[in-house]
């Protein structure tokens, strides 16, 4: 198992979460002394430009014995995603598998008055694009159930490609905390306020409209920070959210970060005294993860399918709110800030452990190695039939 060469292509701008995702599975897998080569990709508005970085990343990874990719909709160029992936995938030489990010197409049951949203989730360009995926990879990974029933919705259930797709959880990286949360408070000027945290994009299935909506009803020492910035090109919604929290009165008990290095990430984290996850769509699997990494004792999120599987693993871990209210959410706000159970502290870093990148990260490694296997066995096969 360890012989294995693991090729890692990493996609997307270097703070981008599913970029730094590929790059800590390479990290970890450079600390169990593997032999690892990486590509990094940041594709442009050139066509032309961008098949050529995409050729020369392939043609690095040629020694490989497999090679890992990221997939969602957004980091291969939407548009000319499929442009993209295609010319990637077709300069490969190794054994291909892809982890798939924020999967949300989903074909529904056929009905008269659904016939052309289902003709368009079973066969649109980009279900079209899934299917031609799935017949060249050797392993499609998710990291929820609902993603993976997605997927199979498109692709079939009871078909091949369908036992193509493995469920591998989100791993919770390593993460030793440096700062002290008094000093951080105060380097923050967040003193004597009760500090409740979203993380990530600012985008609009990520719940900052609900959680705007609900500040009024939470208590005046409370303050929002999104640690975070708009995407490239979205940020009319950002705007679109200080407007409404001028409205509501409460702009000034917001707070926009933009972009955080990990040292200005980690003193928001450890000032925080609720991590929320309001995603209404959302796996939130990435900033469970990066909440449960400080195994963080009070994280609340909408009562998402995700959320069902993390409390399954260790049940009490991460609390829900429903419905999708701002009512809903401003009393399940209100009663953990007045709550605390050192059990429910417990949960949180008995979940920490189970899905420890170590643990992950083996789960990763034995995908490498069954998938280098069998294709070094049918290259002899076929080498024994050509010498014969």
């Amino acid at each position: 198992m360890s012989t294995v060469k693991i090729g890692y292509l990493h996609i997307g701008h270097s703070q981008h979460g599913i970029r730094r995702y590929s790059e800590l599975l390479a990290s970890e897998a450079r600390k169990c002394n593997l032999d690892v080569v990486e590509a990094s990709v940041i594709l442009t508005a050139n066509p032309q430009q961008n098949r050529a970085i995409l050729i020369d990343a392939a043609k690095k990874l040629a020694c490989a014995d497999v090679i890992h990719l990221q997939h969602n909709t957004l980091l291969w160029g939407e548009r000319s995603q499929s442009r993209n992936i295609k010319t990637f995938i077709q300069n490969c030489s190794s054994p291909l598998i892809a982890t798939f990010h924020d999967v949300y197409v989903q074909a529904q049951p056929l009905t008269w008055n659904n016939f052309f949203t289902y003709a368009r989730a079973r066969y649109g360009p980009y279900s079209l694009l899934l299917r031609w995926m799935f017949s060249q990879l050797k392993q499609i990974l998710v990291c929820t159930k609902q993603e993976s029933q997605r997927l199979k919705s498109i692709i079939g259930t009871n078909t091949t490609n369908a036992e193509k797709i493995k469920l591998v959880p989100h791993f919770v990286e390593e993460r030793t905390v440096k700062n002290n949360s008094d000093e951080a408070r105060k380097a923050l000027q967040l003193e004597g306020f009760k500090i409740i945290t979203l993380l990530g994009w600012i985008v609009p299935r990520k719940g900052h409209r609900l959680v705007i909506e609900a500040l009024p009803n939470l208590p005046p020492n409370a303050k929002v920070i999104f640690a975070g910035s708009p995407s490239s090109g979205g940020e009319w919604f950002l705007e679109e959210l200080l407007t409404l929290a001028q409205t509501l009165g409460v702009k000034d008990r917001l707070i926009i970060t933009g972009y955080l290095s990990e040292t200005e990430l980690e003193q928001y984290l450890i000032t925080t005294d609720l991590a929320i996850c309001p995603f209404q769509k959302s796996s939130a699997s990435g900033s469970l993860s990066t909440w449960l990494s400080i195994a963080h004792p009070k994280i609340l999120s909408f009562d998402l399918p995700l959320i069902d599987e993390y409390n399954t693993i260790e049940p009490g871990a991460i609390k829900t709110f429903s419905p999708y209210t701002p009512n809903a959410f401003a009393q399940a706000v209100q009663q953990m800030l007045s709550n605390f159970s050192e059990e429910e502290n417990i949960a949180v870093k008995n979940l920490q452990q189970r899905l420890c990148m170590s643990t992950i990260f083996a789960e990763h490694l034995q995908i490498y190695s069954q998938i280098a296997e069998k294709t070094n066995k049918s290259n002899s096969n076929v080498l024994s039939i050509i010498n014969n």
